[in-house]
């Protein structure tokens, strides 16, 4: 246990970051591994049952946390609603029954009494706590955008998920290196049209600054974490937002940001010009890596 690395850790061949990977052929096939993140390095190190090891955080895993630290509190809440709002909607789906029955044809009361109902559903519905809707919801579009940027990986690009700047509250969705440079993405679900504007980033129509003052201030605190590498390439790190539930219509900037969708942030990526090496790539990765720690997991 004490061979095996942890997050960060160098790789004992040629110094590259090791990443966690899962074997896919082989007598170990489906067994989670360490792996060079040089792709040219033959370095693989088996993690045994039971080892300790704190795993590289994987897309969506803080949102997801989340969603699940707030899950009980919220499962509490909804079973209190439930059982007081559901006696309520009985009793007032049968006193519309019997007073609409007076009044007018049986079959009309009845569907009073089911409009009644349908007015206690949708109240139920709007008790739930929005907020841990959204972290669920946030959750699995890190999952879709992740896998879109893991993609890349054969093209020579590097992503580190879930990462915190330390002093700082919160933390970066995905920080990916690749050959046309250091990109920082954020990744957002929304439940309405998102557009592009003349340059502003809208979603249903109303105008989102603080996402575009969130994902530029991280990004200058990116360049900030490993300036002297970024000034020694000359190289300025790329805000991305990208929506991953639905697409993006309009412009693809705003602000100085990128917004792409879940459909085309990997050929957009894969699309712009070269200017790191692969060692190059591999020196970004592993100083973002040592600069920026994981999120740290606490327990529910």
């Amino acid at each position: 246990m004490g061979n095996t690395p942890v997050a960060g850790q160098s790789c004992p061949r040629c110094g590259s970051p090791m990443v966690r990977a899962i074997a896919k052929t082989g007598p170990r096939a489906g067994q989670p591994l360490w792996r060079c993140s040089d792709f040219d390095c033959p370095i693989l190190i088996n993690i045994e049952e039971g080892d300790v090891t704190p795993p590289v955080p994987v897309a969506g895993e803080s949102a997801q946390a989340q969603f699940e630290r707030e899950r009980p509190a919220y499962t509490e809440r909804l079973q209190r609603g439930a059982m007081l709002l559901t006696a309520v909607g009985v009793l007032l789906a049968a006193i519309a029954f019997f007073s609409s029955a007076m009044f007018v044809d049986s079959r009309l009361a009845g569907a009073i009494a089911l409009v009644v109902l349908a007015v206690v559903a949708w109240a139920l519905f709007r008790f739930l706590p929005n907020q841990v809707i959204y972290w669920g919801k946030g959750a699995e579009a890190e999952r879709r955008v992740g896998a879109q940027l893991d993609s890349l990986v054969p093209l020579g690009f590097v992503t580190l998920y879930d990462r915190r700047v330390p002093g700082r509250g919160g933390n970066i969705d995905a920080l990916t290196v690749g050959p046309p440079g250091v990109f920082v993405i954020e990744t957002k679900h929304r439940g309405r049209g998102v557009e592009v504007i003349q340059g502003r980033f809208e979603v249903g129509g109303s105008e989102q600054q603080d996402a575009i003052r969130q994902v530029v201030d991280l990004s200058m605190q990116v360049q900030i974490s490993i300036a002297q590498a970024m000034n020694r390439h000359r190289l300025t790190v790329v805000p991305i937002i990208c929506i991953g539930n639905r697409g993006v219509r309009g412009g693809e900037r705003a602000g100085g940001v990128l917004v792409l969708d879940i459909k085309s942030i990997a050929q957009r990526l894969a699309s712009e010009p070269t200017t790191l090496t692969e060692a190059d790539v591999q020196e970004f990765a592993g100083l973002l890596d040592r600069a920026l720690p994981p999120y740290e997991r606490r327990n529910p």
